[in-house]
């Protein structure tokens, strides 16, 4: 009777481990709750603003910016729920990318066109992803070369306007 039971909760934490997910940081899991892919801790918290939580990512999952460039990347948690992923860019010089080619080459990869205006110094450019369920909102400092981008889940957030969503975190 002790070895079934012994077998039986090694195959309950076998099955459990295996149905862990990983965390994909290109295909994010907008939605899913952070417990479903952090069993190996990555995600190191670091502040709480406006209901967001914001957390670092230290696990083996890149972006193929991160060989090129020197970005900072957070992620935000509504209710333990994978949000939006922030990115910014000190100075997009070091990748020789100016607005233009940055917009050419987000607007190739989602399929759409974005929604442009100017706010300041900041050239502003958000895609609508409806069949998603998704948005991604990038901000350009046409001064410094700065740039701050959002991608995000508005169904955690279905209130808030896509002005109010910022990529400073």
């Amino acid at each position: 009777m002790k070895k079934f039971m012994l077998c039986t909760a090694l195959l309950l934490c076998w099955v459990g481990i295996a149905s862990a997910e990983k965390f994909d940081c290109v295909n994010l899991p907008f939605g899913k709750d952070l417990s479903e892919f952090n069993q190996e801790n990555h995600f190191i918290k670091y502040k709480e603003k406006d209901g967001i939580a914001y957390y670092n990512y230290v696990g083996p999952c890149f972006l193929e910016q991160q060989t090129k460039l020197n970005v900072a990347i957070a992620y935000g948690f509504i209710d333990n729920k994978l949000y939006a992923r922030f990115i910014t860019i000190p100075n997009n010089d070091d990748a020789h990318a100016d607005k233009d080619l940055i917009a050419k080459n987000i607007s190739k990869k989602l399929g759409v066109d974005p929604k442009v205006y100017e706010d300041g110094d900041w050239y502003v450019m958000s895609w609508n992803l409806p069949e998603k369920q998704q948005k991604y909102k990038l901000k350009f400092n046409m001064k410094t070369k700065m740039s701050k981008s959002v991608y995000y889940y508005p169904l955690l957030r279905p209130n808030e306007s896509d002005d109010k969503v910022d990529s400073d975190q």
